[in-house]
C-alpha cells in the first residue's frame, strides 16, 4: 500500500476546505523531520483524520520515534477526548518500543560505556568512559550526577517570607 499517497490525498483534501466546528492542528511536514511552524505547514484536521495522518507517517517513516511517540501519544488519554480504547495502541506501543529498541541499542546508544560523575567543590557534572572513572575518582569526582547545584529558594505563599523549597511544599507553616 502506498501510505505516501494517501497521507498527500488527506492532507490536499484538508487544504481545499473549511472546517466547522471542532478541528486540530497538524504539522503537514513534521518538525521531526524538518517541518516548521510556519502557516504553510499547519493545516486543520478532524480528530478521527488527525489520529489517520499520523498512524500514515509511522507507515511511511518506521524507525522515527518522534513520529512514533506522537502517534502514540494521541492514544492515551486527556482531559478533552479519552482514546485509550484505540484498536491501534497495541500496535502503536509495540512499534514505539521497537524503534526505541533498534536506536538505543548497543554502540547507538549515546551512553554506551559512559558515566557521570561530578565534582562538588567546582559544582560541574561530567559524562566520561567508564575506563577513565578511576582516574577521575582519584582527582576528587564523584560517580554519579546533580541535578541542580542551587537550592531552590521560594516565597511562602502565606507570609511571603523567603526559605529554601526541599518538597512540594508551597508555603512555611508558620502559622
Amino acid at each position: 500500500m502506498n501510505y505516501k499517497k494517501h497521507y498527500d490525498a488527506l492532507i490536499d483534501r484538508a487544504l481545499n476546505r473549511k472546517i466547522d466546528g471542532y478541528y486540530e492542528k497538524h504539522h503537514i511536514k513534521p518538525k521531526c523531520i524538518g517541518g516548521s511552524d510556519k502557516l504553510s505547514n499547519i493545516v486543520k484536521l478532524t480528530a478521527r483524520e488527525h489520529y489517520i495522518a499520523h498512524q500514515l507517517l509511522v507507515k511511511i517513516y518506521p524507525l522515527n520515534t518522534g513520529l512514533i511517540n506522537a502517534a502514540n501519544m494521541m492514544c492515551t488519554a486527556s482531559f478533552k477526548n479519552d482514546r485509550s480504547q484505540n484498536k491501534l495502541y497495541e500496535w502503536l506501543r509495540k512499534k514505539l518500543s521497537d524503534a526505541q529498541k533498534i536506536r538505543q541499542s548497543g554502540k547507538s546508544n549515546s551512553n554506551y560505556g559512559k558515566i557521570w560523575i561530578f565534582n562538588k567543590t567546582i559544582k560541574i557534572n561530567k559524562k566520561i568512559e567508564i575506563e577513565k572513572l578511576e582516574f577521575y575518582v582519584k582527582e576528587g569526582w564523584v560517580k554519579g550526577r546533580v541535578i541542580n547545584w542551587q537550592p531552590r529558594i521560594v516565597s511562602c505563599s502565606c507570609c511571603n517570607r523567603l526559605f529554601e523549597q526541599k518538597t512540594k511544599e508551597i508555603f512555611c507553616r508558620a502559622f
